[in-house]
């Protein structure tokens, strides 16, 4: 990370300078800085409200997250790389990585620093400015499988079941 808001990526084992690409269109600095798992994406964050992601073999923009209503400060990949986590001044966003969609947003009640994932990726932990340290339960990083099961121990909690336009409508039918 340069102090321009341009992002150099080298291969270190050859010493060879890969490129440079403008990572932060709006302001000069790249406060967050990580690769993907599997090491072909990289996710960039720092002064302003998106995160971007790129194709780490040829810097090209692959997306960019027009992530929240303030300054985006972080961004990674969860250890499974299905989902990503945006953290700004007030909240941290977690998305899924393959359809680019926000699923959840976590309201910190302070001033949020940075956030990310424990090694599960069903997890996930912030800090902010004050030192108060949150953990949530993700229960949105997890499999069809599961988010089925969760949805019918949820419902049986209430003592009613899905009318068949509901199970049509929510599950598809069935």
């Amino acid at each position: 990370m340069r102090g321009d808001g341009k992002l150099a990526v080298w291969r270190v084992d050859v010493e060879a300078h890969l490129y440079e690409v403008a990572a932060n269109r709006e302001a000069t600095s790249v406060t967050s800085v990580a690769f993907s798992p599997d090491g072909n994406q990289i996710v960039t964050a720092g002064g302003e409200l998106t995160a971007r992601v790129w194709n780490a073999a040829t810097g090209r923009l692959l997306y960019a997250l027009r992530a929240h209503s303030n300054t985006v400060r972080a961004a990674v990949f969860s250890p499974n790389g299905d989902w990503l986590l945006t953290t700004a001044s007030g909240a941290a966003g977690i998305w899924d990585a393959a359809t680019r969609q926000r699923l959840l947003l976590l309201q910190g009640e302070g001033d949020l620093l940075a956030s990310s994932f424990d090694s599960t990726s069903l997890w996930v932990t912030t800090v902010e400015r004050n030192g108060v340290l949150s953990s949530y339960a993700c229960e949105v990083c997890v499999g069809v499988d599961e988010l089925l099961e969760l949805a019918e121990t949820r419902l049986d909690a209430t003592g009613r079941e899905l009318t068949a336009a509901e199970r049509g409508h929510y599950l598809g039918g069935g």
